[in-house]
């Protein structure tokens, strides 16, 4: 007696069937000019305010 399997199929899942999330891309951080070491920002130079502003940044996030 010869029992016959049945053909299965593979269907991959693809698009917005597919149960893969993909991670958002990562944040860049914005050029630093020369510029930005000497140009007077209040007490500071605009540079170390946006080093300062990007501690910050980095700290809130988990």
């Amino acid at each position: 007696m010869t029992t016959a399997n049945p053909s299965l199929t593979f269907v991959p899942l693809t698009g917005a069937h597919s149960p893969v999330a993909t991670a958002p891309p990562p944040r860049r951080k914005p050029p630093v000019f020369i510029n930005d070491a000497v140009t007077p920002v209040g007490g500071e130079t605009l540079l170390l305010m946006l080093l300062r502003a990007q501690t910050t940044d980095a700290d809130d996030q988990p």
